[in-house]
């Protein structure tokens, strides 16, 4: 069947592009010294995790904070009071998407995240969404066991109220949930190109009939 892909850009706050242009300033310097000599290995580890926590700032100062504050969201259980003051707009945006496509009978959708603590987030985004219709969501990360991760895909396959499939990318090879899924949503672009079409290869592929 045919493939739409939409890319929804999602403006940063300022709060986040404080942080990012103060990382990015660290990033530079660091780009100078490799112009002159090689990097240390502690300097590259540093490159790499400045990096890293400019893609985490770009999704949203709720996974930048997460430590200091999901304790408290997780209690919330009414999210879309509380997402307007987070300063991560990709939640609002995320949980839009699901208010549009929840309602729509019989559709399921799979999220890609490299991070656990975003789906994390994104799920407690629109868990009163979930509720209301009466549905579930499972997960396929490397904080549950084989044993559950296997229970979750056949879950998603087979129950009709589990709608949507968090996954990082250890889910993005070796799962086929053609059958179950049309609706893929990646909360941000892998660095690798390869990666993206891996985690929408779990469900545009032989079997699917839904475009």
């Amino acid at each position: 069947p045919s493939r739409t892909d939409t890319p929804l850009p999602v403006d940063v706050t300022e709060e986040q592009m404080v942080i990012h242009i103060d990382l990015a300033k660290r990033v530079a310097r660091l780009a100078q010294i490799a112009d002159i000599r090689p990097l240390t290995p502690e300097e590259h580890l540093m490159l790499m995790n400045l990096l890293t926590r400019m893609r985490i700032v770009s999704n949203g100062l709720a996974q930048f904070d997460y430590e200091s504050i999901w304790s408290s969201l997780q209690a919330d259980r009414e999210p879309e009071k509380r997402l307007s003051a987070l300063s991560s707009p990709k939640l609002i945006t995320f949980r839009g998407l699901i208010d549009v496509l929840l309602p729509q009978s019989g559709v399921k959708i799979v999220i890609f995240s490299q991070w656990q603590r975003m789906l994390r987030l994104c799920h407690w985004a629109i868990s009163d969404l979930l509720a209301g219709q009466g549905g579930e969501a499972v997960f396929f990360t490397g904080a549950e066991s084989q044993r559950r991760r296997t229970e979750n895909i056949v879950r998603f396959h087979d129950d009709p109220d589990v709608r949507l499939f968090f996954a990082t990318d250890a889910g993005g090879v070796g799962l086929n949930l053609q059958k179950a899924a049309s609706v893929c949503i990646n909360l941000e672009l892998p660095w690798n190109p390869a990666v993206l079409e891996q985690r929408i290869g779990r469900i545009y592929r032989l079997g699917q009939t839904q475009p």
